[in-house]
């Protein structure tokens, strides 16, 4: 946990920040279930800073609150809404700070965003999914793959892979390489 490493406090806007300062009185300490409470906005976006100094902090608000939708909608009706893509961009974009192509930009030559310059396409394995893989036409020009995957139990994780060490376990479909990647197969190639 972020305290274990800076017992102290964190460095924000140029000046040093306590824990203590970051919570009301209320606030401090364990729940009557002995457990830690959760982190404030501010210890939540401190730990964020430090685990991904290039992400944009403003996204994270529209990540979980597109995350508790899509698993509270699921919870009532056993459905699932069309949001997994939008989700695994969200998580790009705020643990590796991949800055996300807009749309209509004819200036960015990215897939899905650039991280340092380099193009990255970003697949999303879904609740829903069956098998735990994802399918990637290598047509596209991306550098980078990032696989987001997000679990039935709507928990999200994800591993930032090199395009040249895909495994080439080619299809033709309509004349379009594909490229197969199960999760698991993922860990080896993983750059992060």
């Amino acid at each position: 946990m972020y305290h274990d490493e800076f017992p102290d406090g964190f460095w924000e806007d140029s000046k040093w920040v306590c824990w203590e300062d970051t919570r009301t009185h209320s606030e401090l300490g364990q729940d009557d279930a002995g457990q830690d409470k959760p982190m404030s906005r501010r210890e939540l976006e401190a730990s964020l800073r430090y685990l991904c100094p290039e992400a944009d902090l403003s996204l994270v608000p529209y990540f979980y609150q597109l995350l508790y939708l899509a698993r509270d909608y699921h919870l009532d009706t056993g459905r699932h809404l069309n949001v997994y893509a939008q989700i695994g961009e969200l998580h790009g974009a705020i643990t590796y700070g991949i800055s996300l192509a807009k749309l209509g930009d004819d200036q960015c030559d990215c897939d899905d965003g650039c991280l340092n310059g380099e193009s990255v396409k970003i697949c999303t394995i879904t609740p829903f999914s069956k098998a735990d893989e994802i399918s990637v036409a290598l047509d596209g020009t991306f550098q980078k793959l990032l696989v987001v995957r997000i679990d039935r139990n709507f928990r999200v994780s994800s591993r930032l892979v090199s395009r040249r060490c895909l495994v080439r376990q080619e299809e033709t479909r309509e004349s379009t390489s594909v490229v197969r990647a199960r999760w698991d197969d993922t860990a080896n190639m993983c750059l992060h």
